[in-house]
């Protein structure tokens, strides 16, 4: 059972004509049958409610995980019975994006965050633009060094799922080259090129070296190469990605794991049909990125589950699970309110009437009353509606 912290006295702000009125975030219970996780454990609403924030918890909002009601309660938010009632807050706030059955609450609410992906679903972009309501995707939350800090959260664990799977899809009963990962004797261990140097690639890239790999990463450019060697593990070598480079570290790979930082309808392809059919037979591709349309690995013809994790084409294991982070939900949830909670606080701040600005939080907003202000929101948008 989780550790919560002291509970906290509501501060609340003063508004207009002299009245006290209290700024509210809701948390309604995810709605995805088959994900246990949600955005805050009790410890961080303590800390909202520390700033001065009212937060209202739909009962139930931990049960999956083992939280109860009474811990929140404790940590000083207001528990409610009915969603509806949650999404009267002003900023509502959610882990992943809301299903359809929940548009109908949009009018209730001022602002929603979370992690929306909304490029990829054009129905929930409909809804919020048809509501007007004010949205922010934490994904397109960026730093000014131009980093995406809240997507290392998932991304650190999503690298290291990959290469669990990678490893488990090496057996020969999976369709794999029945090789082991790790070294052992006189054999090396697994080949492995991770496409991509951001948090997906950088933590499958050190899971893999200290599992005894022989690990690759290909950089997106000079610049990205130079920060990632700075930091890299010793077993791990670089190179910049270029189609020279990439395919000659594929033709060679047992594993290849693509990490790039987006993979959309519009994204031209990396590793052709052609590349994957002169790939050692046996050899495993998980693609973390999964991202929408044949993208950057067209030999992807469908997304896998944890269900049914692989399929194999042109003699190769090919394993896309677009939601690896929900198979371990205790460390991610763990793991998301230890990055996320600073910028939270921030934000939250940020949206209080004569609150500071917050320029990493701006950046992730995609729709303003009714209207998309985020460009790979409106060229996907726009592309759909031509």
């Amino acid at each position: 059972m989780y550790s919560w912290g002291s509970y906290c006295t509501l501060d609340y702000r003063v508004g207009g004509m002299g009245e006290k009125v209290a700024y509210t975030i809701g948390l309604p219970r995810e709605r995805l049958s088959n994900d246990a996780r949600m955005l805050l454990l009790p410890s961080s609403v303590s800390a909202l409610c520390a700033a001065g924030i009212s937060v209202l918890v739909e009962r139930g909002l931990g049960e999956r995980l083992e939280i109860r009601d009474s811990e929140y309660e404790f940590a000083g938010a207001q528990l409610r019975d009915r969603a509806s009632e949650v999404w009267n807050a002003d900023l509502v706030l959610k882990l992943k994006a809301p299903v359809a059955d929940e548009f109908r609450h949009f009018k209730r609410t001022r602002a929603i965050a979370g992690l929306l992906h909304a490029e990829g679903d054009l129905d929930l972009v409909e809804a919020l633009l048809r509501s007007r309501i004010t949205a922010f995707t934490f994904e397109f939350f960026q730093d000014d060094d131009g980093t995406f800090p809240l997507m290392s959260a998932g991304g650190t664990v999503a690298g290291q799922m990959a290469i669990f799977y990678a490893a488990h899809h090496l057996q020969i009963q999976e369709g794999g080259r029945g090789i082991l990962f790790s070294s052992i004797g006189d054999h090396p261990g697994a080949n492995v090129v991770i496409i991509g140097s951001g948090n997906v690639g950088r933590a499958a890239a050190e899971l893999a070296a200290r599992m005894g790999a022989d690990v690759h990463v290909l950089c997106s450019s000079s610049k990205a190469k130079e920060q990632y060697d700075a930091v890299k593990p010793a077993r791990v070598r670089t190179r910049i990605n270029s189609p020279d480079h990439l395919s000659l570290a594929i033709l060679d790979a047992d594993v290849v794991v693509g990490a790039i930082l987006e993979s959309t309808f519009d994204t031209p392809p990396m590793v052709s049909e052609d590349l994957v059919r002169d790939m050692k037979n046996g050899s495993v591709i998980v693609d973390v990125t999964a991202g929408y349309g044949p993208g950057y690995l067209p030999t992807f013809s469908e997304s896998t589950s944890f269900d049914s994790p692989s399929f194999v084409s042109n003699g190769v294991v090919h394993v896309k699970i677009g939601n690896l982070p929900a198979a371990v939900p205790r460390s991610s949830v763990a793991r998301v309110n230890e990055i996320y909670l600073p910028y939270l606080l921030r934000f939250a701040s940020s949206l209080r009437p004569g609150g500071s600005r917050d320029v990493v939080s701006e950046r992730g907003k995609i729709i303003e009353h009714g209207e998309i202000v985020h460009k790979v929101v409106d060229r996907h948008w726009r592309a759909t509606r031509n």
